[in-house]
């Protein structure tokens, strides 16, 4: 894997990132960072956005295309510049001062016989750099999808993995929390034959203590956005795993829902929303290179505690970087970070809980929608995105399209 300074000729690590003394938010989050707020942890939540689209390999016409596609893919993830993108990602969370960062989209995509990109192993040697001393605290994969591809003119195989993460600073006690498969997924429909292919979310957790203060259970998530319906049916389920943690809890992720949304109702009926207002987050291009912020759907949810100061981080121009096909975002989303006071546990009961719809049991019976509300069926003629490759989709839509392939290249090979 070539290192961030060596991707780009006449261009260094360090002449291509922001610092503290130049980026604004950077300065004053620095400042924050000072003084560690009295009782409680700060919590940042990323998305850090697998930098393509993979939309073509859904409107593949036969194998032979498909494998050319699926090689593309990997080369294209290679040009967005993993290895710079990250380091752009780990100086702003650096900068944040966070205790605790819930990771979204840490994905994985190797092709067999070449060079791997792990988004999560370069953004902590990207943080390691900063001299920001972070570890991985929990790591969820929540699904992965191998298929044929073309690279570099020899077939292969291309494997992606989508991931959920919590990182932990120096100094930071965790324990991780055995990880969370949701039971409610979305079901594709694959056409003709009633064949559907499921595609699940689930929770990285950890139980985490900063700097001597409470414990308390720690969740990141990604949740759909394909299907309100299952949206909904992820964040009940979300928020009775929430309830069932003993003290102090915190969920933060990408929840694909902002706060006129029934799945963002569901998680505030049990949990306190303390980012609601912090501005959009959602989404660049799924290219990241254009595109503005629009929605908010990154959020932090907490009980005993109440949130102080949220911003946004990875929002300033200056952080896109040179690539040889132009400049790109780090992520096709922006940050939120938020100081949290502990507050006494009697005092920090919702008024309300949802009526569960569906719940996590040792053999559940998956709750699924065979017609997603958001579901490409023939590939753009106008030159515009289509859901599956629209920025805040999430990569795990994105999945749908590699895994409907895979059975279309199973029955016509």
């Amino acid at each position: 894997m070539p290192s961030p300074s060596d991707t780009t000729p006449g261009l260094t690590r360090r002449t291509v990132l922001h610092s503290a003394a130049t980026v604004p938010f950077a300065a004053s989050v620095v400042g924050v960072a000072r003084a560690e707020p009295s009782g409680g942890p700060r919590i940042a939540t990323l998305n850090l956005g697998l930098g393509v689209s993979l939309t073509p390999v859904l409107f593949a016409e036969d194998a032979t295309q498909r494998r050319r596609v699926v090689g593309d893919l990997y080369e294209s993830v290679h040009a967005s510049d993993v290895p710079r993108r990250m380091a752009v990602l780990a100086d702003e969370l650096a900068a944040t001062g966070a205790g605790v960062v819930a990771l979204q989209e840490a994905a994985s995509v190797a092709a067999d016989g070449t060079d791997s990109v792990d988004f999560l192993d370069e953004l902590t040697q990207a943080l390691d750099d900063t001299d920001a001393d972070y570890r991985v605290a929990a790591v969820s994969e929540t699904t992965s999808v191998s298929l044929p591809g073309l690279v570099d003119g020899d077939e292969t195989t291309v494997t992606l993995r989508d991931r959920d993460a919590i990182l932990v600073r120096e100094g930071v006690e965790s324990t991780e929390i055995p990880n969370v498969t949701l039971d409610a997924r979305l079901a594709v429909p694959l056409g003709e034959g009633g064949e559907t292919v499921e595609i699940s979310r689930g929770v990285a957790a950890a139980r985490v203590s900063v700097s001597g203060g409470p414990t308390f259970a720690v969740g990141s998530t990604h949740l759909e956005r394909a299907s309100s319906e299952i949206r909904t049916a992820q964040a009940t389920e979300l928020a009775a795993w929430a309830d069932k943690r003993d003290g102090r809890v915190v969920v933060a992720g990408d929840v694909n829902a902002t706060p006129d949304d029934e799945a963002y109702d569901t998680l505030a009926a049990s949990l306190e929303p303390v980012t609601g207002d912090v501005g959009p987050t959602c989404c660049r291009s799924s290219d990241l290179t254009s595109g503005d912020l629009s929605r908010t759907v990154d959020h932090v949810f907490v009980r005993g505690f109440d949130g102080t100061d949220p911003t946004r981080f990875v929002t300033g121009d200056d952080l896109r970087i040179e690539t040889p096909e132009g400049e790109r975002w780090p992520s096709d989303h922006a940050g939120v970070v938020v100081n949290l006071d502990a507050v006494p546990l009697e005092t920090a009961s919702p008024s309300a809980t949802p009526t569960p719809t569906v719940t996590t049991q040792s053999s559940p019976e998956p709750t699924t929608s065979s017609t997603p509300t958001e579901n490409p069926t023939s590939p753009p003629t106008d030159g515009t995105s289509t859901s599956a490759d629209a920025a805040g989709f999430g990569i795990l839509a994105s999945l749908v399209a590699l895994v409907v392939a895979a059975v279309r290249a199973r029955k016509h090979d």
